[in-house]
């Protein structure tokens, strides 16, 4: 995913590090009272003194801000493993089977795409224009639909103007409008809650099923804490997808609406056609990922 600036810092850091982070700590020490009975841990807390209470609770602040700070620092990771980045052998073999459906999946709404009822082909035509990848680049279509989703994003400026988005976007950034880039740092903000949010709801079930199993509980209570936990997991992952759309079309409109601002801030005139536009930026990126010189064709006399 393309990286943004830090607008605004301190909201997006509470809201995708120290929310999710704040969430899941406590509801696991909800759990271990529980499992120790809520009544003795309460009672076990009142016999404390002042002191040893607050000194409790500022190392519980240190933690959370500690685990924050981890938890921003491997959300990168985290999107990469949404998108179908699954680096074991293991992983490998089931991308490869879920990219796999994905592309037949591909294919079967490219035919569907054809003559039939406007409301199925419209439909197609939707999934085809901001789910999947291009159909004409089969390779490139991942194991998930989180993925796929980014993926279409980042072969649109492609596929549209020449450009590799991964080049150009550094020096297309700083010339978005702040209202522009405000938006599209909201879009990602919910994008990266979502996956933290179900992270931790996966590793809340996980975290249940241990301290139940070890404490002994009723398989009542296991249950419920599975079903707590992998709920969350699903239904944010399920809204990180469309998180995941909604970006996608910032991101999109950034590129078509700023590309000529930043060819005016290399000194270039914006051709008058677009087989000239995509030209020029494909020498554009040659120059600056390869070093290959371009050249500007002459103007008529």
């Amino acid at each position: 995913m393309l990286p943004l600036p830090a607008v605004p810092v301190d909201r997006r850091f509470l809201l995708t590090a120290v929310l999710p982070t704040l969430t899941l700590s406590g509801s696991l020490l909800l759990l271990w009272g529980y499992a120790h009975g809520l009544a003795d841990t309460l009672a076990g807390w009142g016999r404390l003194d002042a002191g040893t209470r607050w000194l409790r609770c500022a190392g519980f602040a240190v933690a959370i801000g500690l685990l924050s700070l981890l938890t921003s620092a491997v959300q990168p990771r985290l999107l990469a493993l949404f998108s179908g980045e699954w680096p074991t052998r293991v992983g490998r073999a089931l991308a490869g089977w879920r990219a796999g459906a994905h592309r037949a999946r591909l294919r079967e709404l490219a035919v569907q795409a054809g003559p039939g009822s406007a409301v199925r082909v419209g439909r197609v035509r939707r999934a085809l224009r901001e789910v999947y990848p291009s159909p004409a680049l089969p390779d490139e279509v991942l194991p998930t639909r989180l993925g796929n989703v980014l993926r279409h994003a980042e072969q649109y400026p492609r596929r549209q103007y020449g450009m590799d988005p991964v080049v150009v976007w550094p020096r297309l950034q700083p010339l978005v409008a702040e209202p522009s880039l405000v938006s599209l740092a909201a879009a990602r903000t919910n994008l990266v809650l979502l996956i933290t949010l179900s992270s931790a709801g996966a590793v809340f079930a996980v975290a249940s099923a241990v301290v139940m199993l070890g404490w002994g509980g009723p398989l009542r209570s296991l249950a419920v804490c599975l079903l707590a936990g992998l709920g969350v997991a699903v239904l944010a992952q399920r809204a990180a997808v469309s998180a995941a759309a909604h970006y996608s079309l910032h991101l999109k409109v950034a590129f078509d609406l700023y590309r000529h601002s930043l060819l005016q801030q290399l000194g270039l005139e914006p051709p008058e056609s677009l087989d000239a536009e995509i030209a020029l930026w494909e020498r554009l990126v040659r120059f600056w990922d390869a070093g290959i010189h371009y050249d500007l064709p002459e103007e008529a006399p």
